[in-house]
C-alpha cells in the first residue's frame, strides 16, 4: 500500500468535529474545510441535470455510514454555492476563490455534516482524504465533446475519535421529553383578550444547542382551564422549535396562561444532569359573550343530523357477487408487458416487410402458383408434359424451355429434390418427350399429378424459405377466484345486534377460509364501534388492497384517520401518482402497462419519422417502463407496511430499557424493514427507523 503524497503541497484538509463528547441522542457537527492552490486546474463535469462540479470529494466511509449512530439532514448553504463530488453524486457545498492562508491563495470548499449518536461506546472515525484531479491535458473524445487527461492527487486529513456517553437512568423525569444539550423554553399568546367559546393561540418555543431536530414538547391535553382544539409545529431546524397550541378557555375565571413545565438533560460540563424548567404564566383576560343573559334554552333538543363519511362511517359492504381478493400477478410479467409489445410490432413489420418483397418478387410468385397452374393447365385439357415442365420450371425458377435438358436431376437435386424423386421426373420429362416425337409411350396425366403431388410435399427451389410465424403467448396466471362465501349470517346478525366484539371474530373465521377483502371492511366497521380506531385503520387499509377504488371505504379512512387526529401528508408529484396507481389492482395495471407499451412500440416502430407520433410513443412508453418495473420488483403491491396499534417509540437496538430514537402516534402507517416475527421488528417512521415490539404493530399483509 502506498500512500500518495503529491498532493500535499497542493490543498489541505481540516476536519472539525464538535464535540467529541456526547451524550446518546445528542448530536455530533462534523465541520470539513478544503483547499486546492488557486492556480492548480481541477478537473470539471457535468452532472446529468446540466450542473457543472469539481471533480474534487472529500472520502470518508463514515460520512454516508456513521457508525453507532444515524445522520441528520444538513440544509444546502444559501450563498456562494459550488458543486463537487460527494459519494458519486454532485453535492452543493460552500466555494471560495482567492481564499488566504499561508501567505497562497486557494480555491476553498465547506460543507457541513451532523450525526445522531445512538448508543454508548466510543466511536472511531478513521481518517478522511482529500481527492482532486488535476488537468494534464485538455483534449476531445470521439464525439467532439471535451474530454481532459486528469491526474488524482490526495491530501489526508486525521483521525477522530468520539466518546458517546450513556443518558443516566438516576433522576430521569417522567415524562422525559427526549432533549439533550442546553435550552430554553419560552411561551406568547397572539393576543391578552379573548371571549368565552373563542380560542388563543399559545406558541412553545425551544432553542439551544443540541438534539432539536428529535426533542419533543409538551402535548398540553390537560392544561388547567383550558380545552385543546388543536396543534401545529410551525419551525423545527438545528437551534429552534416552535409549536403553536389552539387553546379555548373553558371560563371567565381563567386569569392566565398556567406555567408550562418541560425538561431536558444538559450536557453542559459540570452539570450533566435532567434539568426542570417552566415557562413564565402569561396573563390573558377572558370576557363573557356579549348579551349572554338573553340566551334561552332551545324548546326541544333536536339531534344533528349524521353524514356517513363525514361524521360516521358508512355501513356493511354488499357481500353479494364476486369476491374481492388481492390477485398477485408473477414477477415475470412485468418484463413480458414490457417486451411483448416491441416483440409483436416488430414481427407485424417483418411480415409487411415480407409481404412488400413477395410482391415485388416475380419469380415467387410464380413458385407460389405453380401447383395452381398445373392443376388449371390439366383441366383444362392441356398436355402433361407442358405442364409438369412448366410446373418444374416455376418451382426452381428457370423458363419452361430449360426443363428440357440433359442435366435436369442433377439440377433438381442442387434445389433440394431428393435424388430419387429427381431422377423420376427427369425420367417422365425424358419420355414425355420421346413420345412426342414418336419414340414410346406418351406421358399420362394420372403420372404427371403423381410426380407433382410428391413435389409438392418438398421444400425446394424458389419456396424453399418460408417466412416463419412468431406467435406471442402472454398469460396472466392470476390467482384463481376463491370459493363463495358462506356463513355470513351470524356475522351479520350480530353487528345488527350491537354485539360487534362477537361480529368481528366471526368476520375474522370467514376472512381466514375465503380472503374476502369485504369482509376487512366489515372488521374495520366492527372496531371503529369497538373503539379500537388505530387496528381499525389497519383493516381498512389491508381492505383497500382487493378494493383500491371503493368510495365507501375511503371515506371510511378518512372518518377514523380524523377520529385519530393523524395529519394529511402533501408528499408531492410522485407521490400523488403512485397514488393514483395504487387505485388500480395488480392486473388492471398490466393491463395498462401493455397497452401503454403497444402504444409508444406501435409509434415509435410504425411512424418513427412523424415528430407528433415520436412525442406521443415516448410520452406512453413512461408509464408503461414504470408500471412494468413496478409489477417487476413489488408485482404491483406497496411495500410491506404496519399500522401502530399504540405509541410506539422507536429503539435503536432490539431491546427493551432504551432511550427512543423517535415515537410514532397511534394509527399511523411505518414502514416494515424487517421481518414480522419475533418479538421486535424493525420499522422506518419518516426518515428515522429502530426497532418497536411486535406486538404494537399490526401488518398490512
Amino acid at each position: 500500500v502506498r500512500k500518495d503524497t503529491a498532493g500535499a503541497p497542493k490543498a489541505w484538509l481540516d476536519v472539525v468535529v464538535e464535540p467529541v463528547r456526547v451524550y446518546v441522542h445528542e448530536p455530533i457537527r462534523v465541520h470539513l474545510d478544503a483547499g486546492v492552490l488557486q492556480h492548480v486546474r481541477i478537473d470539471q463535469g457535468r452532472a446529468n441535470n446540466g450542473v457543472v462540479y469539481f471533480d474534487c470529494e472529500v472520502q470518508a466511509d463514515w460520512l454516508t455510514a456513521f457508525p453507532g449512530g444515524e445522520p441528520i439532514e444538513v440544509a444546502a448553504p444559501a450563498r456562494n454555492n459550488t458543486w463537487m463530488v460527494q459519494g458519486n453524486m454532485a453535492v452543493p457545498v460552500v466555494g471560495e476563490d482567492g481564499y488566504e492562508r499561508d501567505g497562497e491563495r486557494w480555491r476553498r470548499f465547506r460543507f457541513e455534516r451532523a450525526f445522531l449518536p445512538t448508543r454508548p461506546g466510543k466511536i472511531e472515525l478513521a481518517a478522511p482524504r482529500f481527492r482532486f484531479n488535476v488537468v494534464r491535458q485538455r483534449g476531445r473524445d470521439l464525439f467532439g465533446q471535451p474530454r481532459n487527461v486528469a491526474e488524482p492527487m490526495y491530501v489526508y486529513g486525521q483521525p477522530v475519535t468520539i466518546e458517546v456517553l450513556p443518558i443516566p437512568e438516576a433522576g430521569r423525569p417522567t415524562p422525559y421529553y427526549g432533549a439533550v444539550g442546553r435550552f430554553t423554553i419560552d411561551a406568547t399568546v397572539d393576543r391578552d383578550r379573548v371571549r368565552r367559546g373563542g380560542s388563543v393561540k399559545l406558541t412553545l418555543t425551544v432553542r439551544g444547542q443540541g438534539n432539536c431536530e428529535f426533542l419533543r414538547l409538551p402535548t398540553l391535553d390537560d392544561l388547567q382551564g383550558f380545552h385543546k382544539l388543536g396543534q401545529a409545529e410551525a419551525q423545527r431546524d438545528a437551534d429552534k422549535v416552535v409549536v403553536t397550541f389552539d387553546l379555548s378557555p373553558l371560563s371567565i375565571d381563567v386569569k392566565e396562561v398556567p406555567a408550562i413545565g418541560w425538561n431536558f438533560f444538559d450536557t453542559t460540563p459540570g452539570v450533566e444532569a435532567f434539568v426542570q424548567v417552566a415557562t413564565k404564566p402569561v396573563p390573558l383576560q377572558v370576557q363573557e359573550i356579549a348579551n349572554a343573559e338573553t340566551l334561552a334554552p332551545l324548546p326541544e333538543n333536536v339531534a344533528k343530523a349524521v353524514t356517513p363519511g363525514v361524521d360516521d362511517i358508512f355501513d356493511l359492504p354488499a357481500f353479494d357477487g364476486p369476491t374481492a381478493v388481492v390477485r398477485r400477478v408473477p414477477g415475470w410479467l412485468g418484463f413480458a408487458v414490457a417486451t411483448a409489445p416491441w416483440v409483436l410490432v416488430f414481427a407485424v413489420a417483418f411480415w409487411l416487410r415480407r409481404r412488400r418483397a413477395r410482391a415485388a418478387d416475380v419469380v415467387g410468385q410464380r413458385a407460389r402458383a405453380a401447383g395452381r397452374a398445373f392443376v388449371a393447365a390439366v383441366r383444362s385439357g392441356g398436355d402433361p408434359l407442358d405442364a409438369l415442365a412448366a410446373y418444374v420450371g416455376d418451382r426452381i425458377g428457370v423458363p419452361t424451355a430449360a426443363v428440357f435438358s440433359p442435366d435436369l436431376a442433377q439440377r433438381l437435386q442442387a434445389a433440394h429434390v431428393p435424388a430419387e424423386l429427381a431422377a423420376a421426373v427427369a425420367a417422365a420429362i425424358d419420355r414425355g418427350t420421346a413420345a412426342r416425337y414418336g419414340g414410346g409411350g406418351a406421358l399420362s396425366a394420372a403420372d404427371a399429378q403423381a410426380l407433382v403431388a410428391q413435389l409438392e410435399g418438398q421444400r425446394f427451389g424458389v419456396g424453399a424459405l418460408l417466412p416463419l410465424l412468431l406467435p406471442l403467448l402472454l398469460a396472466s396466471h392470476l390467482t384463481a377466484p376463491l370459493p363463495a362465501q358462506g356463513g355470513l349470517a351470524e356475522a351479520v346478525a350480530a353487528y345488527r345486534a350491537a354485539d360487534y366484539g362477537k361480529a368481528e371474530a366471526a368476520f375474522a373465521r370467514e376472512f381466514q377460509s375465503t380472503g374476502d377483502r369485504r369482509l376487512l371492511r366489515a372488521r374495520g366497521n366492527c372496531l371503529f364501534r369497538l373503539g379500537d380506531l388505530p387496528r381499525a385503520v389497519w383493516a381498512y387499509e389491508s381492505a383497500r388492497l382487493g378494493l383500491p377504488r371503493d368510495p365507501e371505504l375511503a371515506a371510511n379512512l378518512d372518518v377514523v384517520r380524523a377520529r385519530l387526529e393523524l395529519p394529511t401528508t402533501t408528499a408531492g408529484l410522485l407521490a400523488e401518482v403512485d397514488a393514483l396507481r395504487a387505485r388500480l389492482s395488480p392486473s388492471e395495471q398490466a393491463v395498462v402497462a401493455a397497452i401503454c407499451m403497444l402504444l409508444a412500440a406501435a409509434c415509435l416502430g410504425f411512424w418513427w419519422r412523424r415528430v407528433g407520433l415520436r412525442w406521443v410513443g415516448g410520452l406512453a412508453a413512461l408509464p408503461g417502463g414504470w408500471l412494468a418495473f413496478v409489477l417487476v420488483t413489488t408485482a404491483g403491491l406497496p411495500p410491506p407496511t404496519a399500522i401502530a396499534l399504540e405509541k410506539l417509540a422507536l429503539v435503536a437496538e432490539p431491546r427493551t430499557g432504551l432511550a427512543a430514537v423517535a415515537t410514532v402516534r397511534p394509527g399511523v402507517a411505518v414502514e416494515l424493514l424487517g421481518g414480522g416475527e419475533g418479538t421486535f421488528a424493525r420499522v422506518r417512521a419518516g426518515d428515522r427507523s429502530g426497532y418497536v415490539p411486535r406486538s404494537a404493530i399490526a401488518i398490512i399483509e
